[in-house]
């Protein structure tokens, strides 16, 4: 038997024996029994099995995989067959104690990129990408994919990414890549999205990126808002993959009028300083009075100079200070405003 520890600073232990056997043990104690491959077949997969000594386990029958869990180990959970080379049937037992199906189909498209970043783009090569998820009541999600830019091909190769989506109630949201480092909507250096325009019934939500490693900004402007006639934006700037600040807009994010509100991350702050960060971003603005509503609190505010508006907390509990609702707003709570009064 040997065991050894992961390098890469992930805490993963893995165990191998001559049975042959292994396991794999993750940082938080949960451990993976992985499926062995000899000749060219696959064992039955082994057991996961989590810190308080849950486990999931499978077996396979061809082209069929069953998955056990602690509760059942004669019924299977969950199955997943793949005898149709175009779809994939998920069964699974459903609240009615009846079996449900969920089956995923494929359409083999020819995928190639073109976002003229000067390296080597991918394919053409035949790829299998999702058309559709069939729910157990029959409605389904389709799919379609974003047409490879400049391609005269009948029919059209795609990039692979996703040019719409129709849901199961019939709506359908469609996408559209903007921007960017060659205005294909993606980031040369790393690959990953700058931006799209999403596209609901109710109107275009637009996403931007901006900025470079590790620093970047999200701005998302919605649609216009039928009561007051304007696109309302929210600016969001990461450090990383962690959110720092967000600040949220009526209207476009330019001028004080317009700021409706600035949340900062509290996760390096202790309760005391954020909330001496938190005033000073409403140093301009006056906390006119507080009351209790049925399902939260109502925060009426004046900012110098301009109308008086209604801010509207939902709150789950009492919160008997103004410092003390704002904090929580301002650290991640859920905040709803109101119309202007």
């Amino acid at each position: 038997m040997a065991t050894g520890t992961a390098t890469d600073g992930s805490g993963i232990t893995m165990t191998v024996t001559s049975t042959p056997s292994a396991s794999v043990t993750l940082r938080n104690g949960e451990k993976i029994a992985p499926v062995l491959t000899t000749g060219g077949s696959s064992s039955s997969g082994g057991p996961q099995t989590d810190s308080n000594g849950n486990q999931i386990t499978s077996t396979i029958n061809g082209s069929v995989t069953s998955y056990f869990d602690t509760l059942s180990s004669t019924t299977a959970a969950l199955t997943i067959d793949t005898t149709n080379a175009a779809s994939v049937l998920y069964k699974y037992t459903s609240a009615a104690n009846t079996t449900a199906n969920v089956t995923a189909s494929y359409i083999t498209y020819n995928v190639q990129t073109a976002f003229g970043c000067g390296i080597s783009e991918y394919g053409p090569i035949q790829n299998s990408l999702v058309d559709r998820i069939t729910l157990p009541d029959n409605s389904y999600y389709q799919f379609t994919y974003e047409v490879t830019p400049g391609d005269a091909h009948t029919p059209h190769y795609v990039t692979g990414r996703i040019a719409s989506v129709r849901i199961p109630t019939g709506g359908t949201i469609t996408y559209t890549y903007q921007g960017g480092d060659t205005g294909q909507g993606i980031f040369c250096a790393d690959g990953s999205t700058a931006g799209f325009d999403r596209t609901t019934p109710d109107g275009t939500w637009q996403y931007r990126r901006t900025g470079t490693s590790p620093n970047y900004t999200t701005t998302i402007t919605t649609p216009i808002d039928p009561n007051t006639g304007q696109t309302n934006t929210t600016v969001i700037n990461f450090q990383g993959e962690f959110e720092t600040q967000r600040q949220i807009y009526h209207g476009h994010a330019v001028g004080e009028r317009d700021h409706l509100l600035q949340r900062n991350s509290c996760k390096s702050l202790s309760r005391h300083g954020c909330c001496n960060s938190v005033l000073a971003n409403y140093r301009s603005a006056l906390v006119e009075r507080w009351f209790p509503e049925p399902r939260g609190y109502t925060i009426q505010w004046i900012r110098a100079g301009y109308r008086k508006r209604r801010i509207q907390f939902w709150r789950n509990y009492a919160c008997p200070e103004n410092l003390r609702l704002i904090w929580e707003l301002q650290c991640g709570y859920r905040y709803l405003y109101g119309p202007e009064q």
